[in-house]
């Protein structure tokens, strides 16, 4: 089974988006780094965060596990890097690890793995994977991308565009 790490701003959009209790429909295994865990459930928790909730419910239901991360060559080489949180490291690392997907929406993050040649895909993907399991209608898709745009995420219009041709395809 693949596995699929996520980074905080997936997790977080996903869940404003109300797709993220879906994730269990899935045919992959879900991690997160301890780190992202830290930011999202503790740090989400502090400031009464309602994705924080979401995400720690998934956690103890086993349908996203919480994994310990070894310092290794992704941090060695990249630790001085100010563009990347220890999170980011931290699961562009357990990515290469376990030969999994990093999960992640940042160009930023998503260049480096590219770099160290670490598999990726981001949220929409994830709303893809929905759409074509059957777990998501077109227009769930269509709505959850709007709220987690409401909700702050970010794309070009490109990538926009592109988002909506996607919702829209050969189902």
């Amino acid at each position: 089974m693949i596995e699929c790490i996520f980074d905080s701003s997936p997790l977080i959009y996903l869940s404003r988006g109300d797709l993220l209790k879906h994730i269990g429909d899935l045919d992959f295994k879900f991690t997160i780094p301890d780190s992202i865990y830290e930011e999202v459930v503790i740090k989400g928790n502090i400031k009464g965060a309602l994705d924080a909730i979401q995400v720690d419910k998934l956690i103890r239901n086993g349908i996203i596990l919480i994994s310990d991360v070894e310092e290794g060559i992704i941090h060695m080489k990249l630790k001085e890097n100010r563009s990347l949180s220890r999170g980011d490291l931290d699961v562009i690392q357990l990515a290469c690890d376990v030969n999994g997907i990093a999960i992640m929406d940042e160009t930023y993050g998503r260049a480096v793995c590219n770099m160290e040649g670490v598999k990726h895909r981001g949220s929409l993907w994830v709303i893809k994977e929905l759409l074509l399991c059957g777990s998501i209608s077109k227009e769930e898709a269509r709505d959850a991308l709007d709220q987690m745009i409401a909700g702050g995420w970010y794309c070009s219009t490109r990538l926009f565009s592109r988002a909506l041709k996607m919702i829209e395809g050969p189902w």
